[in-house]
């Protein structure tokens, strides 16, 4: 027979092989809408209150520069019974069309800790499952150490969910040699660069 979907879209699975018998109801394929896009994610249990009660969402997606705004279209009633998550599907809004299908996305509900601020991975001090940045202060910059909380941790990227604000300056090389009230220098760098401090 030929199956035809009621709006135009893209197959992202097929979910039946050919000569298989089928039921009434059951998925043969999945099609995805390209006027629409929306970030999938899975939500803990303990995070449910918070994307419930969120005005909407900022989302970034994979490498694209600037951010997009999202609203929660649609959370799932029950776990998945592996994960023990809830899938939340997002709509991103004025998506454009370098939003592609099967890129990665990270979600923040709007606020405070919407989007929080990123430092490499290697400005974060860890001392007794607490974490610390080191802040240039003074013309002669010294430094002082500050306790943050992290969002998030990847292979070479820290998100800082609160202990710092916008535009303060944290040391990013030689950070497990510093002391409080320590006279820095700043690294020759490129300007387009992250500004990196090391203990002289």
């Amino acid at each position: 027979t030929t199956l035809t979907a009621e709006r135009a879209g893209v197959v992202t699975s097929i979910d039946a092989e050919v000569g298989q018998v089928v039921s009434a109801g059951q998925v043969v394929a999945r099609v995805a809408e390209s006027s629409e896009r929306e970030a999938v994610i899975a939500v803990a249990e303990s995070q449910l209150a918070e994307v419930r009660a969120a005005r909407g969402f900022v989302v970034q997606v994979g490498q694209l520069p600037g951010q997009y705004q999202g609203v929660l279209r649609e959370l799932a009633p029950d776990a998945d019974s592996v994960s023990r998550t809830y899938t939340a599907r997002i709509t991103l809004k004025d998506a454009d069309d370098s939003v592609r299908l099967g890129m990665s996305a990270r979600v923040y509900p709007q606020g405070e800790a919407a989007a929080p601020l990123s430092v490499p991975l290697s400005a974060v001090l860890d001392e007794n499952n607490r974490h610390y940045l080191w802040l240039l202060d003074g013309k002669a910059p010294q430094v002082k150490r500050v306790e943050v909380k992290l969002a998030k941790v990847s292979s070479d990227t820290a998100w800082i969910a609160s202990g710092v604000r916008a535009g303060q300056e944290v040391v990013t090389a030689g950070v497990h040699l510093l002391r409080d009230g320590q006279t820095v220098r700043r690294l020759t760098h490129d300007p387009a660069q992250p500004v990196g401090t090391q203990a002289k």
